[in-house]
């Protein structure tokens, strides 16, 4: 149930990377803060191999002027599955 002020983003078959995606069609999700506390964004995708929703986040932030690449060099630092079980 979507709540107030709450987006709902359906990651658009990931696995599928031949597929012509339409702006509202991610295969991930970066997400921001904005406000006067500096957080790191977020960068959330689908994991397949291991069944659930991957986090990660820039471990670089700044590049030379005339760096080409401009590598974030992502690493994960959640891995949250797709199911859960209910305490018994």
């Amino acid at each position: 149930m979507k709540q107030p002020h709450e987006k709902h983003i359906n990651l658009w078959y990931p696995r599928n990377t031949k597929l012509p995606r339409a702006d509202d069609q991610p295969a991930s999700i970066r997400v921001g803060l904005m406000d006067v506390r500096a957080a790191d964004y977020l960068i959330i995708d689908y994991d397949f191999d291991r069944d659930g929703y991957r986090v990660r986040m820039a471990t670089v932030h700044e590049w030379e002027p005339d760096d080409p690449v401009m590598d974030p060099k992502l690493v994960e630092v959640a891995f949250i599955p797709a199911w859960v079980e209910p305490a018994q």
